[in-house]
């Protein structure tokens, strides 16, 4: 296991609201990283039903770096088709080769282009941007990482700038790489909610002010509990909801990462084995069965608590359980913030949550991340950027 102190000695922020205090947040250390990925025309791949790919291609983004560290205590927010990974200097050749496997794999099984890029915080701050970060609890087990300062934006602007961008591009030099992705896992069916929609929202504050800013995320956060209710009624993962799937297309994800470069029966094995647990995995949870792995009666409780279905990382992201009249409430509301010239947004309903699972063991160890189905943050983000800024 690699240690991250700095990371780990952050204060836990206990309510996800407190993330727009920029009190709450500390600089990260000039000497990290800023990992980005994001799928190449993923607007495409989309429009042809391979959200599921797509989603995947951020999970093994986030699972190789946890796979690097041995343990979850590492900034990462995952973006629907691509992941933002904060990563000290000292696992950076670690970190390169696992993006290098992240491009080799998403080309070789899914063609798929990923574009990766590794951006120093030093230089970030060189070009007047910060990066500041937060601890926010999600669960007993679970903490996730908040940036704010404008760094991230500025990176992920960075990347895709084609004069600019290539300095800090991944190239993907070799048809080999060590990466491991040991425990992304796809098993779940989409999860619908008896409210019908889910909305994934994406909203960025564009005032200048700190202050103003602040208060402006503290009155939208407010107004989506206004719109939707307290956390249980919008959280987009029930423990109602949950039923493990045997459709070939979402397991074919899992299997042809988990298959890579291997031969062919052994995809055959994998294939016979997502059945052989789909039976066992009903069975553990349906009766509350413990092993030496884990207490299963407790994981679905779990895998609820443990979702990332909001976070913040320059703007806000939100997958909510919904309904028509909200979704149509709450676009107007973010209509009136953008035509005032505070915000940018995007909006994207589907019928259900898709769920990635990144798994360092079944005993608690294990986070599961939230998109909408059918394009999700990267449809909502499609509309943001049509969005003009303020100027």
């Amino acid at each position: 296991m690699i240690d991250i102190p700095f990371y780990e000695s952050l204060p836990s922020l206990k309510r996800f609201e407190d993330t727009s205090d920029p009190k709450n947040y500390n600089p990260l250390p000039d000497d990290w990283y800023i990992a980005i990925t994001d799928v190449r025309n993923s607007t495409i791949a989309i429009e042809n039903g391979r959200y599921k790919e797509v989603n995947a291609m951020g999970a093994i983004s986030i699972m190789g770096v946890l796979n690097i560290t041995g343990s979850y205590n590492f900034p990462f927010i995952f973006g629907g088709d691509g992941a933002t990974i904060a990563i000290p200097g000292s696992i950076k050749n670690e970190v390169l080769n696992s993006l290098r496997g992240v491009q080799i794999l998403a080309k070789t099984e899914f063609n798929l282009d990923i574009r990766a890029g590794l951006i120093p915080v030093s230089y970030i701050r060189k070009h007047g941007q910060e990066v500041n970060i937060a601890r926010v609890q999600v669960s007993s087990y679970y903490h996730q990482a908040a940036f704010i300062g404008g760094g991230i934006q500025f990176a992920d602007n960075l990347l895709k700038d084609p004069v600019k961008g290539p300095e800090f591009h991944v190239e993907n030099l070799t048809n080999n790489s060590d990466s491991n992705f040991t425990g992304m896992e796809c098993r779940w069916e989409e999860v619908r909610n008896t409210r019908g929609e889910v909305h994934s929202l994406l909203i960025e504050a564009t005032v200048r002010d700190p202050e103003e800013k602040s208060e402006l995320y503290r009155h939208i956060y407010e107004l989506i509990h206004t719109v939707y209710g307290d956390e249980d009624e919008h959280k987009p993962i029930r423990l109602d909801s949950l039923k493990m799937t045997l459709n070939n297309r979402n397991l074919s994800v899992e299997k042809n990462i988990q298959t890579h470069n291997t031969s062919f029966w052994n995809r055959v094995k994998y294939w016979l084995m997502l059945r052989y647990k789909w039976v066992l995995g009903i069975i553990l949870m349906q009766y509350n069965i413990k092993t030496e792995v884990t207490e299963w009666g407790s994981y679905k409780p779990d895998l609820v608590e443990n979702t990332d279905y909001r976070k913040f990382d320059d703007m806000l992201r939100m997958v909510l359980a919904g309904t028509t009249e909200q979704r149509e409430t709450i676009n107007e509301i973010l209509d009136s913030l953008y035509k005032k010239g505070k915000i940018i947004y995007g909006i994207h309903h589907a019928e259900s949550a898709l769920i990635t699972c990144v798994i360092l063991n079944h005993q608690k160890g294990h986070i599961h991340l939230v998109d909408g189905s059918d394009g999700g943050y990267a449809i909502a983000a499609k509309m943001m950027k049509k969005q003009t800024r303020p100027t």
